[in-house]
Parts: structure tokens; C-alpha cells; sequence
């Protein structure tokens, strides 16, 4: 295996060794500066980041011409699935797959490969909040120091999972009266939410931000930490309900010029060293099971990213949605938005 995946690598790299730039848009700090020093180093090639800090505007871009703009995107693999049936991404070769487990290799199909996976959760002030959540119920009905401030997300999935799952619902469901349940449930909360906007990019804009307690990713809070530097300024729980189990994708925008170049960058973060050094730097979960002896044991055992097997098994997957589905949730998520702009 090693020997293929190395024979592979330099083939990419004499295919890319005149290249200039790769444009990868991505969320904000979740990918190691160290690796893409590392792989400037190694090809000549740069990397350069564009963020965006939510799907939806994410998706837009790449659903327009300006998709063009970049080379690579990091997507969830709900939306790879659907935008790779509109040609907006590239298939992938096989031998992107195989150093990742077939487990997360089904969620991102042939048009992602898997780059992190994690689950969503609650993150919290730990200055702030007397004793650290347990329950989406935390969340959802806050004491009364925390009201005025909550940090939600703006996800036509991730944003009614709490609510979901409360209700011991599925955070796939395709009812009408679930999300019509979960938008009531919702909107009563407005009143209390500081903003819809990713907490991550919410505190790299304003470190004196009133959010105390919000709807997060696991691995935020330690990037959070590190904004503040601080080493426990920000903690994180998976409710004891259960959540999503969210796998993100790194794939090729189909319009690139510089597929060779993307390819080989898709190569080069499968390299067992490359996705632990990765992981262990952005603190997020790794996809590549030979990177996982090469992990320190503290990050292993730190269930906020490898969460316990209780925990993976009360939660569940983002699976595909029906384009129906997607504009229900898409409008259900608009007016809440715009009733929490209106207040």
C-alpha cells in the first residue's frame, strides 16, 4: 500500500511541478499552516485559501459561475452528494479511496474524499456556565444568565438537530411537521440568540463576542482556545440525546484548471504523517486509518473528537435529502433568520 501510494505521489508531483497556486475554499483554521508548508515545500506549489462560515453560502457560490474561482472546496458530504449530480464536481480515482476506511469512503461518494468527521454538540463558556451541559435542553431553554447569550448555526440540516433530536425524532427526517415543530421551537429561542453565524468565524471577528453557549462542531473549542488564547476557556459536550454524525469532503471543482495540481494536494493529505500531523494540529478527527497509530494518545482519548461508542451509537449520520426536503429546510431556515434580523 505504502509503496503504491508513494509511486502515485510521484507521479502527481512531475505531472504538477510547473504549477502555481491552488485556490481552496474552505472553512476558517481547519487546515495545519505546517501542512501546507509542508506540501509547498515538497511540489512548488502554493495553496491559498478563500472561507466562507456557512453551507449555504458555500453551495451558492458553487452553483454560479464563480465556482470557477477555486480549485478545491471542503464540503459535507450531504451537499457532494447532490451537487456532483449537477456537474459541479470532479469524480475522483480510485486511489484517493484507499487509504480510508470504507466506512467514510460510502459517505463521500466518488466526487469527496474524506478529510474529518466529527459530531455536532454544544460548546460552552466554561467561565460562564456553572456546570457544563448535558442536554440539548441546555441549549434549547437556557437559565437565565444565558439568555441573550446563544450562538446557533445557519445549516438547512445541522440548525434543527437539537429540536430533532429532543424530540427523539431522526435528524434526517423528510415531515413537514417535525421542521414545522422544531422552526416553533426555534423561534421562541430568537429572542436569546446573539447570532446564526459560525461560532469559530463569530469570535475571529469579535473576541469580546456575548456568546456563551452555542451550537458547535467538535474540535471548534480548541481552535476557539486558541483564538482567546486560552487552554479552557471554551469547553464542548455531545448531548446525551444523541446528535449527527458529520463527515466533511474535500472535493474538486469540476471547472479547475489545475486538476493535477488538486489531485496531487488530495494525495498529499491521505499520506498517513500528513493526516496525523493534520489532525493532531486542527484537533479534529482523521479518516485515514494508518494515521491513527501515528496519533498521540491524548487526542485518541479525547472523546469531544473521538467520541465513545455510546455516543456514536445514539447518533446518526446526515444522509442524503430530497431536493424537496432541501427547499423546505432551506425556507424554514430563511424565516427564522429573518424573524431573528427582524426582532
Amino acid at each position: 500500500m505504502r509503496t503504491f501510494l508513494l509511486f502515485s505521489w510521484c507521479l502527481l508531483y512531475c505531472c504538477v511541478s510547473q504549477a502555481t497556486e491552488l485556490v481552496f475554499y474552505n472553512w476558517d483554521e481547519y487546515l495545519s499552516d505546517e501542512v501546507v508548508a509542508r506540501f509547498e515545500q515538497e511540489t512548488g506549489v502554493k495553496v491559498r485559501q478563500v472561507y466562507f462560515d456557512n453551507d449555504e453560502d458555500r453551495d451558492e457560490v458553487l452553483m454560479t459561475g464563480v465556482s470557477s474561482d477555486f480549485d478545491l472546496v471542503l464540503i459535507d458530504n450531504v451537499a457532494v452528494n447532490i451537487l456532483s449530480q449537477n456537474n459541479t464536481l470532479m469524480a475522483l480515482p480510485e486511489a484517493h479511496y484507499q487509504p480510508v476506511s470504507e466506512r467514510w469512503r460510502a459517505r463521500c461518494g466518488r466526487y469527496g474524499q474524506p478529510y474529518s468527521w466529527g459530531t455536532l454538540g454544544i460548546a460552552y463558556r466554561t467561565d460562564k456556565v456553572a456546570s457544563a451541559p448535558t442536554s440539548w435542553r441546555d441549549l434549547l431553554e437556557p437559565v437565565p444568565a444565558l439568555r441573550g447569550h446563544i450562538g446557533w448555526l445557519a445549516d438547512y440540516v445541522d440548525t434543527f438537530i437539537p429540536m430533532l433530536k429532543v424530540d427523539g425524532l431522526s435528524v434526517n427526517t423528510v415531515e413537514r411537521r417535525d421542521l414545522e415543530r422544531a422552526y416553533q421551537r426555534l423561534k421562541q429561542l430568537n429572542p436569546h440568540i446573539v447570532s446564526y453565524g459560525y461560532l469559530l468565524s463569530e469570535l475571529v471577528r469579535d473576541n469580546q463576542s456575548p456568546i456563551h453557549m452555542a451550537l458547535a462542531y467538535s474540535g471548534d473549542h480548541y481552535t476557539l482556545n486558541d483564538v482567546v488564547q486560552r487552554t479552557d476557556l471554551w469547553g464542548f459536550v455531545t448531548p446525551q440525546e444523541g446528535s449527527s454524525i458529520w463527515v466533511d469532503c474535500i472535493a474538486i471543482v469540476a471547472g479547475s484548471k489545475r486538476r493535477a495540481e488538486a489531485l496531487a494536494f488530495l494525495m498529499f493529505l491521505n499520506r498517513p504523517d500528513i493526516a496525523a500531523l493534520n489532525s493532531s494540529q486542527i484537533w479534529s478527527a482523521t479518516p485515514v486509518e494508518q494515521a491513527l497509530p501515528l496519533l498521540d494518545t491524548e487526542l485518541l482519548g479525547d472523546t469531544s473528537v473521538y467520541p465513545d461508542a455510546k455516543t456514536l451509537n445514539g447518533s446518526e449520520f446526515h444522509e442524503n435529502i430530497d431536493a424537496q426536503n432541501i427547499a423546505l429546510r432551506a425556507r424554514t431556515l430563511r424565516a427564522l433568520i429573518k424573524h431573528h434580523a427582524a426582532q
